[in-house]
């Protein structure tokens, strides 16, 4: 058994997973748009390039991702996408990129259990816990 986690983007799985890709050194495993699926008709033209089914494979963890249709999106919460670094600079490397565009939740700092622990809220509206050591 693998737990996978699975998150929904109100349109912005593309550019998020490329973004996920590039600062963790990930590969995008699929991007299947809804123009490829069998239900390509059901969705207006300016939502069929969006993501249907995404994946991309992090440091060999799987996240898989939608784009959420407008009328049944919400605003992630309740969860974080946890990331245990191997390094205080890569935490501060990664906490840095994934915050360009978001918001802080905890400062990046040393608390009693660990060297680097943060917070925060990407641009594309996901919670990340960082941290290291």
């Amino acid at each position: 058994m693998k737990i996978v986690t699975h998150l929904n983007f109100s349109g912005e799985c593309r550019a998020a997973f490329g973004f996920y890709a590039d600062l963790m050194g990930g590969e995008i495993v699929a991007l299947t748009p809804f123009s490829e699926t069998p239900m390509a008709d059901h969705f207006g033209a300016e939502w069929r390039e969006k993501i249907w089914h995404g994946h991309v494979r992090i440091g060999g963890i799987d996240l898989m991702a939608t784009d959420t249709p407008p009328a049944l999106y919400t605003r992630p919460q309740g969860f974080a996408v946890a990331l245990h670094v191997g390094s205080d600079s890569e935490a501060e490397r990664i906490f840095d990129g994934l915050l360009v565009g978001g918001e802080v939740t905890v400062p990046l700092a040393q608390n009693s259990w660990a060297s680097r622990f943060g917070i925060l809220k990407d641009r594309f509206g996901i919670p990340w816990i960082v941290t290291h050591g």
